[in-house]
């Protein structure tokens, strides 16, 4: 059910649309809001979608908002994650069937660039949510110049009422947003502390995996997807487990006048 076939070929560039479309985003007009992450809650959206992004991306969801962004192979590999979260609009309406375009590394830090490992597209439910499965992203950079895990995203709303956003969250040990200190991009852009997920280690794994504190007793609703998936994984493997998780909200930003004719 989590596996997938690899490409037999590498994807080398964007297409000029989504080229063009990444450049005129505006690190300002773009910027949204993300709750339940330390420090502020406003934050700029990336100008460009960076150097490992690969158009064309394949379907994970399901139309329900459940995907599974990992192949079982990988989940037992590396620290299985469940991501969390909500798309609203500039209102504070959830944004239904929403695109999300999502890339990441693996928990040892190794993006693929032959395939689509880690890769693909999926769209929000009907109350604007969506739950990921996938693995840990890892850190990675020469050392000194280290970049905390993250995931990156572009999150494409239906219609015209709200701007396409790009961005990252971060999955720091400990929560700590400190660590986005050595992040070698700080050279062009300050560090984004507020782009920092809250995560928690869940209930099955009480070790403290990355210092990360235990999921809240209270957090009831967060848990029992956590179960929801767990079932799910254990169907499959008796061994696997969601092992962290994070849950956060985006608000989208209006378009412009000009652009929402």
């Amino acid at each position: 059910m989590f596996e997938r076939k690899d490409l037999t070929f590498t994807l080398l560039k964007q297409t000029v649309r989504d080229r063009v479309l990444s450049q005129l985003q505006d690190p300002v007009a773009g910027s949204t809001q993300i709750s339940g992450a330390p420090g502020p809650t406003g934050y700029d959206a990336m100008v460009s979608v960076g150097p490992y992004h690969i158009v064309a991306a394949p379907t994970r969801g399901r139309g329900d908002g459940k995907v599974v962004m990992a192949t079982t192979s990988e989940l037992k590999s590396f620290t299985p994650f469940l991501l969390v979260f909500t798309i609203k609009d500039h209102d504070g309406n959830p944004v239904s069937n929403a695109q999300a375009d999502w890339w990441q590394a693996d928990t040892a830090g190794t993006y693929y660039h032959s395939t689509y490992a880690l890769r693909g597209k999926f769209v929000t439910d009907a109350e604007g949510k969506a739950e990921v499965l996938t693995v840990t992203p890892g850190a990675y950079g020469p050392a000194g110049q280290i970049r905390a895990g993250h995931f990156h995203v572009i999150i494409t709303p239906p219609g015209r009422k709200s701007q396409q956003l790009i961005t990252q969250m971060y999955v720091c040990r400990a929560n700590d947003p400190t660590e986005l200190q050595t992040d070698i991009l700080n050279r062009y852009r300050g560090p984004r502390p507020q782009n920092v997920l809250q995560c928690w280690c869940t209930a099955s794994d009480s070790g403290g995996f990355m210092d990360l504190p235990t999921l809240p007793a209270e957090e009831v609703k967060i848990a029992a997807k956590v179960e929801e998936w767990n079932k799910r994984l254990g169907a499959l493997d008796s061994s696997l487990h969601v092992v962290a998780v994070a849950q956060t909200e985006m608000q989208l930003s209006a378009r412009s006048h000009l652009f929402s004719i």
